[in-house]
C-alpha cells in the first residue's frame, strides 16, 4: 500500500500523522497487480505508485523465475512443514525509477484489526512469532540499494531468506511477512518535518504439523432497537459481535443473522423474522478478533424479541480436512415504540371512556324503571275498575233497550 502525498505539495501536519497511523497496516495485491508496458511482472507482486500514479517499486515471491519474469506468479510465500524445518525461498525487489533506491527490508508478524485488514507490525514494532523465523541476507543496517530501471525493464533485487521453524513451534497456521519500506523526509508549509513512510509487502503462511485445534466464539453480542416517529411501530435494529479465532487454524467464517419478533413467546410474532447474511470473514487469522455490526431498518418492534448469530466456520486449507461445527447465540433486545405505544394508549382511554358512559346512562335508567315501578299511588286517584268494560257496555245497552220500551207502552196507553 501505498501513502504518497501530492506532486508539488508538501503533507499537511495533519496528513502526516493520518499517514503515521496508516502505516501499521500493509496491504497486498495477490494475483492482481500488474505491472506495466510489459515488464515481466505477474501475478503475486504488489507496487507501490507515484503521485501521478506511475509505478514506483514492488516485490513479489522469486523463486525458481522463469526467464522472462522478475517473479514466480506465486501469490504468497506458503508453506507446509514440520516444527524444525528450515526453508529457503526468495522474493524480488524491483524499482520502476530511473534512479537507485534505497529500501529497508525486514520480516515481522501479521496483524488483522477488528474490521478484519490484513496488516504487518511496523518496523518499530518487535515480532514474536513467525516474523521470528524469517533471516533475511542483508547487510547488518537492514538496507538494500535497489537498480534504475534499463531499457529491458525495471531494476531487480533478489532477495535470499532462510525460514528457521524452531522445534518447539506450535501446530497449526502461522502467519508473517517480508516488508520492504521507503522512508522520505520533508518540511511541510508550517517548516516542521514529516515522514512518510510506503511499503509493500508479500505474506508468509506456515502450516505446521500436529494437532489442529479450531475453534471459534461470539462474543459481546448485544442487541438494540432505536425508534422513530413511525406510528406503525417501526425502526432500527442493530446487532453488534466479535468473532474471535481461539484456535490454531486460518478460518473462513460464514455468518447469520435472524431476529424473532414474537410478543409473547411464540405468539404474535409479525409475518417472517428478520434474516441477514453478514459479508464472510476471509482468513481469519488465529487469535483474530473482529468486530461484526448489521442493522435492520424500517423493522417492526414491540416487547424483547431474540437475536439469533450463527457462524458456519470452515478452515482456509481445504487440506485440512477438518469439520467445524457452527456456533450460535442468542440476545434480547427491547423494542419499545414509544409512539405506537401512546397511540394505543390514548385509543384505550377513549374506549374506556365510551365504555364508561355508556354504561353509566344504563345504570341511571334502570334506576329510573325501578322507582317508578316501586312509588305509591296518588291519594285521589278513582278507584280502579272492578268489573270488565265490556259486561258494563252490555247492562247500559240493556237499560237503554228497557228505557225504550217503557216510553213506547206509556204512548199507546195514552192514545187509547
Amino acid at each position: 500500500m501505498t501513502f504518497p502525498h501530492p506532486a508539488g505539495r508538501r503533507p499537511s501536519a495533519a496528513t502526516a500523522l493520518v499517514l503515521a497511523l496508516l502505516v501499521v497496516l500493509v496491504a497486498f495485491l495477490p494475483g492482481t497487480a500488474r505491472a506495466a508496458d510489459g515488464d515481466g511482472t505477474t501475478p503475486g507482486s504488489g507496487t507501490v505508485k507515484n503521485d501521478d500514479g506511475t509505478l514506483k517499486f514492488g516485490m513479489g515471491p522469486a523463486n525458481h523465475v522463469p526467464d522472462h519474469q522478475i517473479v514466480d506468479g506465486r501469490a504468497y510465500l506458503t508453506y507446509v512443514a514440520n516444527p524444525g524445518a528450515t526453508i529457503r525461498d526468495r522474493v524480488a525487489i524491483f524499482n520502476y525509477g530511473q534512479d537507485p533506491l534505497v529500501l529497508r527490508v525486514y520480516a515481522t508478524d501479521a496483524v488483522q484489526s477488528d474490521q478484519g485488514a490484513f496488516g504487518l507490525l511496523a518496523g518499530d514494532q518487535t515480532p514474536a512469532d513467525a516474523g521470528t523465523w524469517i533471516k533475511l541476507h542483508l547487510p547488518k543496517n537492514g538496507k538494500v540499494t535497489v537498480p534504475p530501471r534499463t531499457a529491458k525493464g525495471p531494476g531487480v533485487l533478489p532477495v535470499t531468506f532462510d525460514a528457521r521453524i524452531p522445534s518447539e513451534a506450535l501446530p497449526g497456521d502461522h502467519v508473517g511477512g517480508v516488508v520492504a519500506s521507503l522512508k522520505t523526509t520533508s518540511n511541510n508549509t508550517k517548516g516542521a518535518k514529516v515522514t512518510l513512510d510506503q511499503r509493500i509487502g508479500v505474506r508468509a503462511y506456515f502450516s505446521l504439523s500436529g494437532e489442529v485445534k479450531p475453534k471459534v466464539t461470539i462474543e459481546g453480542l448485544t442487541g438494540t432497537y432505536t425508534h422513530r416517529s413511525d406510528p406503525l411501530g417501526r425502526g432500527r435494529y442493530t446487532i453488534s459481535y466479535y468473532v474471535h479465532n481461539r484456535g490454531n487454524l486460518r478460518l473462513d467464517v460464514r455468518q447469520d443473522v435472524r431476529i424473532s419478533r414474537c410478543i409473547l413467546g411464540k405468539v404474535l410474532c409479525p409475518r417472517g423474522a428478520l434474516r441477514a447474511q453478514p459479508a464472510a470473514l476471509q482468513d481469519l487469522l488465529p487469535g483474530s478478533r473482529i468486530k461484526v455490526t448489521q442493522t435492520f431498518d424500517h423493522a417492526f418492534g414491540l416487547g424483547r424479541p431474540s437475536a439469533t448469530v450463527t457462524l458456519h466456520p470452515s478452515a482456509v486449507e481445504s487440506s485440512h480436512g477438518t469439520s467445524i461445527a457452527d456456533v450460535s447465540a442468542t440476545t434480547r433486545i427491547p423494542a419499545w415504540p414509544w409512539l405506537l405505544l401512546t397511540l394505543i394508549a390514548l385509543v384505550l382511554l377513549l374506549v374506556g371512556l365510551v365504555g364508561w358512559y355508556v354504561e353509566r346512562r344504563r345504570r341511571r335508567r334502570a334506576r329510573q324503571r325501578a322507582l317508578a315501578a316501586s312509588a305509591p299511588a296518588p291519594k285521589h286517584a278513582a278507584p280502579a275498575p272492578t268489573e270488565d268494560v265490556g259486561a258494563l257496555r252490555a247492562r247500559l245497552t240493556a237499560v237503554g233497550a228497557a228505557f225504550r220500551n217503557l216510553t213506547t207502552n206509556r204512548a199507546s196507553r195514552n192514545e187509547g
